[in-house]
C-alpha cells in the first residue's frame, strides 16, 4: 500500500520531507537491487529476511528496522505467501537536502542498513500517524509531520539507558523549538503538533520554567538573532528565514522595537566593539505569534 504525501513540494524551511508512506503488501524476491531514494521500514509483525552488503542476510522480526539507502544494494523478502499475509511492514520514504544526515542520526549508513531501534513502539506510532496524515490531507499535517520526523530520530537512535528521569513534555517542546526555529510555527501549532492543548502546554511551561511557551520561544529567537548578527555575515533576509519570521521587514521591526536599533546597526556596533552587552541582546516583546 502506497500513499503519496498530499503536498509534494516541501516548504522552504523543510530539510527532510515525507514523499510517500504505507505498508508492504507484495512479496519481494531474494535478489539484491539498488534504489535512488531513502526509506525507513519497521516490522510490526511477522518475519522478514533482509540481505545487504556488507552485513549479509539477517532474519528480522517485530520491532526491527531497516533502511533503503541510495546506491546501497539490498533485498528483503518473505519466505512464502503465508508469511507475507501474516506480516506487516510499515515504511516512509523521505527526501530533502539533509535526508542522509537524518538517516545517519537514526543509526543507519550504507554499510549498516538494519538495526534494533531504541523505541520500536514509538516508531510504529509515528509511522502510523504519518499514514493517517497522508490519508486525511489536513492543513495541520505538514507541521505535525515535521514534529514526528524530529521524534523519529530520538526513537530510532540507540543510546545507553539513562538512569535519570524521562524528558518532560516542556523539555521536549523546548528542544524542538531550539532545533526547528526556521519552521516559523507559533505556540498553537506546536501544541497541536505534540497532541496537547495550548492551555496544557502553558501549564507545563509555567511549572518547569516559570515562563510561558511564548516567552521561551521569543527568548530563543532573540538569542539566535544576536548570535547570527554578531558572528555571521548572512543577509538579513536569510537570518529572518532561519528565525522563522515571514519577512525581513517583520524581523527588522521586531528587532528595533525591543533593541532600540536596527539589525544592521546592531551588527555594526558589535563589529566595532562598541556594544558590551551585545551577547545578551533580547529584542522581541512577548506575543502569541512572534
Amino acid at each position: 500500500m502506497l500513499l503519496s504525501w498530499p503536498w509534494p513540494d516541501p516548504e522552504p524551511w523543510a530539510s527532510v520531507w515525507p514523499e510517500a508512506v504505507g505498508w508492504v503488501e507484495e512479496k519481494r524476491r531474494p535478489t539484491q537491487i539498488v534504489r535512488s531514494f531513502f526509506c525507513i521500514h519497521l516490522i510490526e509483525r511477522g518475519r522478514v529476511f533482509f540481505d545487504s552488503s556488507p552485513q549479509g542476510e539477517a532474519e528480522l522480526g517485530p520491532g526491527d528496522a531497516f533502511a533503503i539507502w541510495p546506491g546501497a544494494p539490498f533485498a528483503y523478502y518473505f519466505r512464502s505467501d503465508a508469511e507475507r499475509r501474516n506480516s506487516r511492514v510499515l515504511w516512509a520514504r523521505l527526501r530533502g537536502p539533509r535526508v542522509a544526515e537524518f538517516f545517519r542520526a537514526m543509526g543507519f549508513s550504507p554499510q549498516s542498513l538494519h538495526l534494533r531501534p531504541r523505541q520500536p513502539e514509538q516508531i510504529r506510532l509515528i509511522l502510523e500517524e504519518l499514514i493517517e496524515l497522508a490519508a486525511g490531507e489536513s492543513p495541520a499535517a505538514n507541521p505535525r509531520a515535521v514534529v514526528r520526523l524530529h521524534q523519529l530520530i530520538e526513537a530510532a537512535a540507540y543510546r545507553p539507558a539513562s538512569r535519570g528521569p524521562a524528558p518532560t513534555l516542556a523539555s521536549r517542546v523546548r528542544e524542538f523549538m531550539e532545533q526547528e526555529l526556521d519552521l516559523g510555527l507559533n505556540v498553537q501549532q506546536i501544541a497541536e503538533a505534540f497532541g496537547v492543548s495550548r492551555a496544557t502546554l502553558f501549564l507545563h511551561f509555567r511549572r518547569e520554567y516559570q515562563a510561558s511557551p511564548v516567552e521561551i520561544l521569543i527568548r530563543t529567537r532573540a538569542a539566535r538573532a544576536c548570535v547570527l548578527l554578531r558572528e555571521t555575515e548572512l543577509p538579513l533576509s536569510d537570518i529572518a528565514r532561519r528565525l522563522g519570521y515571514r519577512s525581513r521587514q517583520y524581523f527588522s521591526r521586531q528587532f528595533q522595537a525591543r533593541q532600540g536599533q536596527a539589525p544592521g546597526e546592531y551588527r555594526e556596533a558589535c563589529l566595532n566593539g562598541r556594544q558590551d552587552a551585545a551577547k545578551n541582546g533580547d529584542f522581541a516583546r512577548p506575543q502569541d505569534n512572534p
